[in-house]
């Protein structure tokens, strides 16, 4: 049975032949968030990546929705899919790039970076005297110990910090952690964080 495929996705010209390869018989629409129409979005089965809310809450008849976001949130409200809509995300596509982006963040601040591009710019050169900090050594407190935090878990331990996992309850430690603790331990473990990386769900716990 032929269905209609509708890819929010920024894919280059390669990646849309292997998709239209993969399943020859489907039909395929390709756009993105800000672009994607009323009329596609009611013409499509199943939709790949995000559109706008207020357009997708109109099809009534979509059988799968892929969202490009870990956590969906937006699109899980009452009434802006169909009841037996199937729902996927993209948990496990981001902790390498967002990882990356926290110790990138982290480095600027305990090494003044910022500081130093913007006196760079200013074409300024005298020194800096204030003391700059090591990740090295550094106590690092990841609370969420998911793909993104488990991931910056690893960064940090493998430049020589010590690192405390918090989860919603104790779990084994895996070796890139000094101990994995539960939310109920949070407090304890505040007072000796360096650095304290929130990677957590958008729930009411949170």
């Amino acid at each position: 049975m032929t269905k209609n495929i509708l890819v929010a996705l920024p894919l280059t010209d390669e990646l849309q032949t292997c998709l239209r390869a993969a399943v020859p018989s489907f039909a395929y629409r390709f756009t993105t968030l800000e672009t994607a129409t009323l009329e596609e979005i009611l013409w499509a089965d199943a939709i790949l990546g995000n559109v706008p809310v207020e357009l997708i809450r109109q099809n009534d008849h979509l059988e799968w929705f892929q969202s490009n976001f870990a956590g969906p949130d937006p699109y899980l409200a009452p009434g802006v899919l169909p009841p037996d809509c199937a729902v996927t995300n993209a948990t496990g596509a981001y902790g390498l790039a967002i990882s990356e982006w926290m110790l990138g963040m982290w480095l600027a601040l305990i090494k003044d970076l910022l500081l130093y591009r913007d006196r760079q710019t200013a074409r300024r050169w005298d020194p800096i005297t204030r003391p700059v900090r090591s990740i090295a050594g550094a106590r690092v407190l990841c609370v969420g110990m998911g793909d993104i935090g488990s991931s910056f878990a690893r960064r940090a331990h493998a430049l020589g910090a010590e690192v405390v996992g918090v989860r919603r309850h104790a779990a084994d430690c895996p070796p890139y952690c000094l101990r994995v603790v539960g939310t109920d331990k949070l407090d304890e473990e505040l007072p000796t964080a360096d650095l304290i990386a929130l990677s957590l769900p958008g729930t009411p716990e949170t």
